[in-house]
């Protein structure tokens, strides 16, 4: 008996005398592999196998590469397309990656096609690189953004250092000479800004969703249903999607932002509390806010101006600048980015003082 082995696709033979269906001894299809088995005298010199591979193992580190028909990558769980094999390869070729280096849902993810070669590609920079493997590692949760987005560190770490210089100014401004007496209430506005910048960077950031086992809250079925940023890359999102997606984001915005300026207010009213009871003489800067109404109205704002900001902000990231600096050097791009991201946030800084006046949260001249 000679014994033919090919990858798992559509397999036709030819030879002199075709062989008959009973001349197989046996075909068996098993983990992407299709056996055949011809009697020797079928096996003549001269005879030709044409195989039509449709997938299959797709080679690469270990054999690891695609366990599937193909696919195209677009999550219909048939395996990775042959581009985007090739385009993981390479760059583990380039950068010394390996297969065992991938997270495993993200490697499982990519075998069934649910996710794409560029998600991988993305994941692999961000752990070679340690500070942002780190980041990956405390805050496990923001592995969607960053399969989606290589950058996305970069990006908290722009809106982190704007919102925290920008915020020590106006204190700073503010305080004059009484900085230091009142760092207690600088450093609780501080926290609440770092807190809130990385909510505003965080949720409307495009993402990659990871299929999930079992059953799942509305929370999380909406998150995976619904895009986070409306100007994704995704032909199979619709119209639709897109708006509802707009207002789920502002609606997580909303309760991030009441959140946090809800416990703001409260710690600032405490010890502004406090320092009245220890210090008779203390006078403070503002007097004691209603938490709920100030809160309110933040979150408010978060959800309407922030979030159509920031969605055309990632809309820009996403389909132009690629455009005008994908041939540049990485530093073009992440310069484009802090420069947007700069003129974004004075933006919104002059807008919420615009709010915040007309709504009495602010004093005019304030």
């Amino acid at each position: 008996m000679t014994s033919l082995c090919f990858s798992h696709g559509a397999v036709a033979l030819a030879a002199g005398v075709r062989p008959s269906i009973s001349s197989f001894s046996s075909a068996r299809k098993a983990r992407g592999r299709v056996s055949v088995r011809l009697s020797s005298e079928e096996a003549m010199e001269g005879a030709q196998v044409e195989v039509e591979v449709g997938g299959g193992d797709g080679g690469g580190a270990d054999g690891n590469f695609g366990n599937g028909s193909g696919g195209d990558g677009s999550g219909d769980g048939e395996g990775p397309s042959r581009s985007d094999r090739e385009m993981v390869m390479r760059f583990m070729e380039s950068s010394g990656a390996t297969v065992e280096q991938v997270d495993p849902k993200v490697w499982s993810a990519f075998q069934t096609g649910n996710i794409s070669g560029l998600a991988v590609v993305n994941y692999l920079k961000c752990i070679l690189n340690p500070a942002k493997k780190l980041f990956l590692r405390l805050l496990p949760f923001t592995l969607s953004r960053v399969l989606a987005d290589n950058l996305f560190i970069f990006k908290v770490g722009v809106e982190e250092g704007l919102g925290i210089f920008g915020k020590l100014s106006a204190e700073a401004e503010q305080r004059r000479g009484s900085f230091f007496k009142e760092i207690d209430f600088v450093l609780c506005n501080l926290l609440t800004a770092f807190l809130v910048d990385f909510g505003l960077v965080y949720l409307p950031a495009p993402s990659v969703k990871l299929r999930g086992e079992g059953a799942e809250s509305w929370i999380k079925m909406m998150n995976r249903v619904l895009p986070s940023s409306i100007f994704v890359k995704d032909p199979a999102v619709t119209m639709a999607q897109r708006f509802q997606g707009y207002f789920w984001t502002g609606a997580k915005l909303f309760g991030v932002g009441f959140a946090c300026c809800f416990t703001s207010a409260v710690l600032t009213n405490l010890i502004i509390f406090s320092r009245a009871k220890l210090d008779p003489s203390f006078t403070p800067e503002n007097s004691m806010q209603n938490p709920f109404s100030v809160s309110a109205m933040y979150a408010t704002f978060l959800a309407l101006s922030s979030n159509t900001r920031y969605q055309i902000v990632n809309g820009i990231e996403q389909h132009f600048l690629p455009v005008l600096f994908g041939r540049l050097p990485p530093i073009a791009t992440e310069a484009a980015t802090l420069g947007l991201r700069f003129g974004n946030t004075f933006w919104g800084s002059q807008q919420w003082v615009i709010f915040a006046t007309l709504t009495g949260v602010q004093k005019s001249g304030h």
